[in-house]
């Protein structure tokens, strides 16, 4: 394979209609989903089961779609160990979340002023075995692990590897922060929510192109989604710490 200097993979196989094909693909699936859960399975268990199933397709779509057709490994998707050593990058990605998180934070306070300090300031009831264990929690392991390996494959491996071949790494990274943006807030508008979640697409993408591998990309975005998850209640966070504190009571 032929990569630049920070080893982004230059050879990209996949065509513009591959990308809207796994895309399609995943998503038809994803609203298939959805559907039944409207027709026949009301219920949070369902919905948990759909949130496995969508970040289980987007992490593996492009890479068997890309073996098969191409004959392409894992690694022409990012999924390698890169020109940087790969525990300094990912714990550099691991820190550049939970900056980003505290100014995200800082943001909203200040703009919004509708997030409560007084959530953070629980965490002291949390033993250290919830905070550890909270990754593996059936219902945040979607959020913590997968959405940021899935997510970081698709966007960042599969469609941007593409589009900084066709128009080049500038540009690419503002189109996929901008997917990046669609794919979260499908069907809403918030400009708050839609601001953070472009700027964020921004960094993990030149976090990409700087260090040449997904998996700091994948620690930063699982850093930020840990830290949301815990504190704000992002997809149900913050019943797992509520519920935790009332545990210790």
């Amino acid at each position: 394979m032929n990569h630049n200097k920070n080893g982004i993979n230059l050879n990209i196989a996949w065509t513009g209609k591959d990308i809207i094909f796994v895309t399609l693909f995943v998503y038809i699936c994803y609203f298939l989903l959805i559907i039944i859960y409207y027709q026949f399975f009301r219920n949070n268990i369902w919905l948990l089961f759909i949130r496995y199933i969508l970040g289980l397709l987007m992490f593996l779509c492009p890479i068997y779609f890309l073996k098969k057709k191409y004959n392409i490994p894992k690694r022409a998707l990012g999924l390698a160990k890169g020109k940087q050593n790969i525990c300094l990058s990912s714990f550099i990605g691991v820190f550049l979340g939970i900056i980003f998180f505290i100014l995200f934070l800082i943001g909203q306070k200040f703009f919004f002023d509708n997030f409560s300090w007084n959530l953070i300031f629980q965490i002291n009831k949390l033993s250290f075995l919830h905070f550890v264990m909270l990754p593996f929690n059936i219902h945040a392991f979607p959020s913590v692990v997968l959405q940021p390996l899935a997510e970081e494959t698709l966007t960042r491996g599969f469609i941007y590897a593409y589009l900084r071949k066709r128009l080049g790494a500038s540009l690419a990274l503002l189109l996929q922060a901008l997917i990046f943006v669609v794919a979260h807030n499908f069907g809403s508008f918030d400009f708050f929510e839609d601001i953070k979640i472009f700027i964020l697409g921004i960094a993990l993408g030149y976090l990409y192109e700087k260090t040449g591998t997904l998996y700091p990309s994948i620690a930063f975005h699982a850093s930020f989604n840990y830290l949301a998850t815990l504190l704000i209640g992002t997809h149900g966070g913050w019943d797992i710490l509520y519920n935790s504190c009332q545990a210790k009571k």
